[in-house]
């Protein structure tokens, strides 16, 4: 009798609110129904919840005009606004018209980082194939980095030239020391902002620094002065913007009635406060982002690409996002007319596996048991028969249009959960895209065996898969085939709105892609990564305060500063080329503060070192190519087309700006002398003059110049 009282009072509770769903992502929805039934159950049992519906809260994005979402608006972009409501007011604020959309995904992003421990012999970045021309080192430029495990004490954020500290604004979304509250308009929901450089230095690291350590390093490649070791970042004289921010697996860091603010929709509502500081200093910005996500096929992140968008549309304004660690992992089955099936074994060591599927025809999804049970090879098979513009409520297997429909513990599939959602296509209205969650028994897919099929007699699709692979061509079904080891990289840097990076080795690959690098189509068909950089065992900064607490990685090099020691350590992954180009641009902004992303992706098209000379760029293993910092910079500059003028980096010999001029030294003991010519940025010869051994010395007006050393390549510098 218990029981049923209790299921009538969370059934009552569920559905008191006439809230509209369909207006709801997929996320949200859950949180709503979660917050209802949890609030059901303590009424049920006559005890107050440990945790009330009215205390939590979502840091969401809602489309609508301003005035509806006053109360709760944080910051906005046209009319996406970027709230902070709790969640007890959802289900009214979705009955109101004039809101036509309430989004945010769950905070699956995760750090991107791969085999770290045992990376050694490492060689620092900035001694790769694309080196940074010296006269420009991110003045007057502003690196954001929004990560997690950032350590602002270490020397390698201090200026080299009068050791202040270069970090002039620092957000820990996780300090929470002081019980500071805000309120549901704060610029700043979530933590602590520290805006002060004496508060900074007593901060010391972000809250998590005890257990993360990534964001040291990723801004360390960023804009890292080196301090005293050779281990120099991309923009190491730029100011830095800090922003610690929330992942899965720091967010227990966060107070317990704060915890769903556990969204990306705060880490880009950091992305948009960077920029204002930016703006309020009359600098230009662009911001790393390491980290990475699952993407979606239907429609819970829309908004943020949107949103985005807005963001980056601003000349000087760019954000720079890893793809992942993802490249060996089977991930996309192209589906074409002449294809009757495609399918593959499901592999996983994670709890829930996704298939995402986008289509224009009804299709059959197959699921089939190959378990070594009494079910081995029995089938369950669902139809995926809906049109774009259909208002059909119900299909053939039950399924509900732009709602979650759930299969609970089907027996012959052992006990396997499907959760299948259906809705546009998030990016082609003309597409259908489908969302489809399968969760096992006991939430492990430890000795259990399924394969994924996707049937449909002369029908188009695009199939992918989240949180595992599907492996085709084994001895279980000779119809599983197709997989692909493509479709397989994180948002946001899948999304238009942001440049995805990819990573490049030069350890025995000889600059080619490694094989860990993730690799386009996104779910909606774009090509990424844009660009690729090196990113293979890179050393660079660690986090004092992670290596006093855990001891980690093997430390390669070690600075005494302020009586204190601090590390530098090697890692590799798309985490390390993503700071990488983040500097290089901001490197390209110092030349032209007014670059848009558009801009930059026309430097890479023109610019960029192709790696396998056989294949079309962009492409979805390096996009554009692997960036080549000194070749862009003069066609940044427009002084690439200078007669006689080499755009081969200068590696042979050294051009230093001094006082009143420039000085040419050859590496190496030439007993030939070597013409050398000076060009303005507007390609006029300025002087021309012979080295040997020792230096030589030309006398310049303040300015710009690009030198070239006899055929030994050329250089820029800057004269003051």
């Amino acid at each position: 009798m218990k029981k049923v009282l209790l299921l009538i009072m969370m059934m009552t509770a569920i559905f008191a609110n006439a809230q509209d769903y369909s207006k709801m992502s997929r996320y949200v929805r859950q949180l709503v129904i979660q917050s209802q039934e949890a609030e059901a159950e303590a009424q049920a049992k006559g005890v107050s919840p440990t945790l009330s519906a009215a205390q939590k809260e979502l840091v969401t994005f809602v489309k609508a005009p301003e005035e509806a979402v006053s109360d709760y608006c944080i910051a906005h972009q046209r009319d996406i606004h970027i709230v902070k409501i709790p969640i007890s007011m959802l289900a009214s604020l979705s009955e109101d018209e004039r809101v036509e959309r309430i989004e945010t995904s769950e905070n699956n992003y995760h750090a991107d980082l791969d085999s770290v421990a045992s990376c050694i012999n490492i060689r620092p970045l900035w001694e790769g194939s694309s080196p940074i021309p010296q006269a420009y080192d991110g003045s007057g430029t502003l690196v954001g980095v929004v990560d997690i495990g950032i350590d602002y004490s270490h020397p390698t954020f201090r200026s080299a030239t009068d050791d202040h500290l270069r970090i002039v604004r620092a957000w820990d979304m996780l300090d929470f020391s002081d019980s500071q509250t805000y309120n549901d308009k704060a610029k700043f929901p979530l933590g602590k902002l520290f805006t002060n450089t004496d508060d900074i230095i007593a901060k010391g690291a972000t809250t998590d620094s005890k257990t993360e350590w990534h964001g040291t390093h990723t801004t360390a490649i960023a804009a890292g002065s080196g301090y005293d070791t050779p281990y120099r970042g991309m923009a190491y004289n730029a100011d830095i913007y800090s922003v610690g921010c929330i992942v899965g697996s720091n967010g227990s860091y966060l107070p317990e009635n704060i915890t769903t603010s556990k969204s990306s929709t705060v880490n880009t509502l950091a992305f948009q406060r960077i920029f204002e500081y930016a703006d309020t200093i009359g600098k230009p910005c662009v911001i790393n982002y390491s980290i990475s996500g699952i993407q979606d096929m239907t429609d819970e992140d829309k908004l943020m690409n949107d949103y985005l968008s807005e963001l980056t549309s601003k000349p000087g304004h760019i954000i720079v996002s890893s793809i992942g660690n993802n490249g060996k992992k089977h991930c996309y089955l192209p589906k074409t007319e002449d294809t009757d099936t495609v399918g593959g074994i499901v592999s996983t060591t994670e709890k829930l596996f996704i298939t995402n599927i986008s289509t224009k025809k009804t299709l059959t999804l197959r699921i089939t048991n190959y378990t070594n049970s009494d079910n081995y090879g029995q089938t369950r098979e669902f139809s995926l028969d809906f049109k774009p513009g259909n208002t059909k409520r119900t299909s053939r297997s039950g399924l509900k249009w732009n709602d979650m429909t759930k299969y609970s513990e089907i027996k012959i599939l052992d006990s396997l959960s499907v959760y299948i959602y259906s809705g546009n296509d998030g990016f082609d209205s003309e597409r259908v895209g489908y969302d489809i969650f399968l969760y096992p028994k006991n939430n492990s897919f430890s000795g259990k065996k399924f394969s994924v099929e996707v049937i449909g007699e002369d029908s188009e699709a695009e199939v992918f898969c989240q949180y595992g692979e599907l492996i085709s061509g084994t001895n279980y079904s000779p119809t599983l085939t197709g997989a692909q080891m493509a479709g397989n990289c994180g948002s946001p840097g899948a999304l238009p709105s942001v440049i995805g990076v990819g990573y490049t080795s030069y350890w025995g690959q000889k600059g080619l892609r490694n094989a860990l690098s993730s690799m386009g189509p996104t779910l909606h068909g774009f090509t990424k990564p844009d660009i690729t950089a090196p990113g293979y065992r890179v050393a660079a900064a660690y986090n004092s305060v992670y290596r006093e607490n855990k001891g980690g990685m093997s430390v390669v090099r070690e600075s005494t500063y302020n009586d204190k020691k601090y590390g530098w350590i090697r890692a590799d992954g798309t985490s390390m080329s993503t700071p990488a180009v983040a500097g290089i641009i901001a490197l390209w902004l110092e030349a032209k503060p007014t670059l848009t992303q558009e801009e930059i992706l026309d430097v890479f098209a023109h610019t960029s070192r192709h790696p396998v000379a056989s294949m079309e760029y962009p492409n979805n293993e390096y996009g554009y190519g692997e960036i080549d910092a000194y070749k862009g910079l003069l066609y940044i500059l427009g002084i690439d087309h200078i007669e006689g003028l080499q755009i081969e980096h200068l590696t042979e010999a050294v051009a230093r700006p001094v006082s009143g001029g420039v000085t040419v030294t050859l590496n190496g003991n030439s007993t030939t002398a070597l013409p050398c010519r000076i060009y303005d940025t507007a390609g006029r010869l300025v002087g021309q003059f012979t080295v040997t051994d020792g230096n030589a010395f030309y006398p310049l007006k303040s300015g710009v110049y690009a030198v070239q050393v006899g055929r030994l390549g050329s250089t820029l510098v800057r004269v003051e």
